[in-house]
């Protein structure tokens, strides 16, 4: 039976990782918060006096 939970294990931790993976890029992917992201990075380059304005 140990060796049974043992074979399970390895399986069980590459679900759990490919699960966290596929929440990541699907809440990357929400419309909402790459705009909000997008309007955090213009703000932070218009902010940075190292970048020249055109």
């Amino acid at each position: 039976m140990v060796n049974d939970l043992e074979a399970l294990v390895i399986p069980l931790i590459v679900a759990i990782a490919f699960v966290a993976l596929v929440v990541t890029i699907l809440r990357s992917q929400n419309p909402q918060r790459r705009a909000a992201a997008k309007a955090r990075e213009r703000a932070a380059e218009e902010a940075d006096p190292r970048i020249q304005k055109s």
